[in-house]
C-alpha cells in the first residue's frame, strides 16, 4: 500500500495499517502532494477534500504500481459551532483498486494551533510564537499579501533572523502556523487518531454481503424535545450503509440520550 504523502505522515499511518491489515506500507520520495494544493495558497486546492484525496491515491498508484493507497487531506478554519474557535478537519481515504473499494473517515478537532496575524515588532512576534507552541510547532513568515514564504521555521534564531530580514522591506510581517504534518505534532497526532477510526471501519464487514467498510454515511435528526416532545434538529440516529449492496441500519440514540434539552428546541426556544 502506498501512503500518498511527502510530509511524513507515515510516522503515524504505516505501523497501524501494517499491524491491523497485514500489508506493507511504502512511501515514494518522488510523490509531490503539494501539486494538489498548499496551505499557504501558492497552489490552490481545486477540489473538495474527498476528491483531492482520491486524486492523490490515483496519482500515487500510477507512480508506484500499488493496488492499495492511503491519502490524507486536512482543512483548517473557523469552527462551525464554536464562536471565535478554530478547528482541524482530517479526512483519510483508503483505496483498493482490485476490489473497487473506497473507504473514508473524517473527523473534526478543536485541538489545533491554526492561526496567523500581522506583527510589527519582535515582541508581538514572540507572543504569537509562544501561543502557537513554537518551537515544537513550526512557523511561516512572509510579507503581507505575498506568495513568497519562509516555511518550516523551528528555532528562535531562525525566527528572529528572517523576521529582521523581512522587516527591512515592509512595516508589518505576516506570521502563521505551519500546518504541514511533519512540522505540526498536534495535527500529526490527530491524523493518527483518525487512522484508528478508519481501520475500525475497514475491518467492519457488511452484515449482509461481508464487504469491508460498513459504517456511518449520515445521520437522522429529530431527537424529541424533553418539554414539548416535538422533534428537534439534534441527532436521533446514525445511519450505517454498505458500500456495495447498500444494506443499511440505524443506531438509535448514538449519544446516549432519548430527549433534547428545551434550549435546543425550535418550538420552546425559537
Amino acid at each position: 500500500m502506498v501512503i500518498a504523502t511527502k510530509h511524513g505522515k507515515q510516522a503515524v499511518l504505516a505501523a497501524p495499517f501494517r499491524e491491523e491489515l497485514g500489508i506493507i506500507p511504502i512511501v515514494s520520495k518522488l510523490f509531490n502532494t503539494d501539486a494538489f494544493g498548499t496551505f499557504t495558497g501558492e497552489i490552490e486546492r481545486k477540489s473538495d477534500p474527498l476528491a483531492t484525496a482520491r486524486e492523490k491515491c490515483r496519482a500515487a498508484m500510477d507512480l508506484t504500481g500499488c493496488s492499495l493507497a492511503l491519502a490524507s487531506e486536512g482543512s483548517f478554519g473557523p469552527h462551525p459551532q464554536v464562536w471565535m474557535g478554530s478547528c482541524n478537519e482530517e479526512l483519510l481515504l483508503f483505496k483498493d483498486l482490485e476490489n473497487d473499494l473506497e473507504i473514508s473517515y473524517s473527523a473534526l478537532s478543536v485541538h489545533t494551533n491554526f492561526s496567523g496575524r500581522k506583527v510589527k515588532d519582535q515582541q508581538e512576534l514572540t507572543r504569537f510564537a509562544i501561543a502557537a507552541k513554537f518551537p515544537s510547532h513550526a512557523l511561516i513568515l512572509s510579507k503581507p499579501d505575498s506568495r513568497s514564504f519562509v516555511k518550516g521555521i523551528q528555532s528562535w534564531e531562525e525566527l528572529y533572523h528572517y523576521f529582521k530580514h523581512l522587516k527591512e522591506q515592509t512595516e508589518e510581517v505576516f506570521v502563521q502556523t505551519d500546518m504541514r504534518a511533519m512540522h505540526n505534532p498536534t495535527r500529526m497526532q490527530f491524523i493518527g487518531q483518525v487512522a484508528q477510526k478508519l481501520l475500525h471501519k475497514i475491518k467492519t464487514a457488511c452484515p449482509k454481503c461481508a464487504t469491508p467498510g460498513f459504517g456511518m454515511v449520515g445521520v437522522r435528526r429529530g431527537l424529541p424535545c424533553n418539554n414539548c416532545n416535538e422533534p428537534t434538529d439534534s441527532v436521533i440516529a446514525h445511519v450505517l450503509e454498505c458500500l456495495r449492496c447498500h444494506y443499511s441500519e440505524e443506531i438509535l440514540y448514538p449519544e446516549g440520550k432519548r430527549f433534547e434539552d428545551p434550549q435546543y428546541c425550535n418550538q420552546c426556544n425559537p
